[in-house]
């Protein structure tokens, strides 16, 4: 999904990738830059091939650990899920609060992990690994990020994206 980062200026963002997945962290513009959220973007897989759908972790509440991230996660979740099913057009899979992810545990900062269909289900394969597919799930992410940092997510377009 490197293209979602087309959407945001570049003083903006970060970008870190491991393995398969692309990490955005997205920084506020002030004095001294502040990650204000991070975004992992993953596809799901399932047995049966024809399960489908969009949908988004968050992390659950543990005291000392996650209670300072875990409303304003809630909240991005909410926003991210909402923007990638009207971008892709996939089922609305709902939200998964989420207590065993270790990039979860340890955040500092707002976390949300989208899943943003099931690779096994050959409609989501094909939409997904296409580059149309990419460019209408980097809009819905890009939406939703700036949705939750407050931005107008108008500013997301498909034309604006590098074909």
């Amino acid at each position: 999904m490197p293209r979602v980062a087309a959407f945001v200026e570049p003083s903006a963002w970060t970008r870190r990738k491991s393995r398969a997945c692309a990490r955005f962290a997205i920084r506020a513009r002030a004095t001294f830059p502040m990650l204000v959220e991070s975004v992992r973007v993953h596809a799901d897989g399932s047995t049966n091939a024809a399960t489908r759908g969009t949908h988004t972790l968050y992390p659950a509440v543990h005291r000392g650990w996650t209670d300072d991230i875990a409303a304003p996660s809630l909240r991005a979740a909410r926003v991210v899920q909402t923007e990638l099913v009207r971008s892709l057009g996939f089922p609305d899979g709902g939200l998964d609060r989420r207590s065993d992810l270790t990039g979860f545990n340890w955040s500092n900062v707002p976390a949300v992990l989208a899943e943003l269909g099931f690779l096994t289900n050959p409609t989501e394969r094909r939409t997904l690994t296409s580059a149309a597919g990419q460019r209408r799930a980097a809009v819905g992410l890009c939406r939703g990020v700036l949705r939750f940092l407050g931005r107008r997510p108008g500013l997301c377009r498909l034309a604006s994206i590098a074909r």
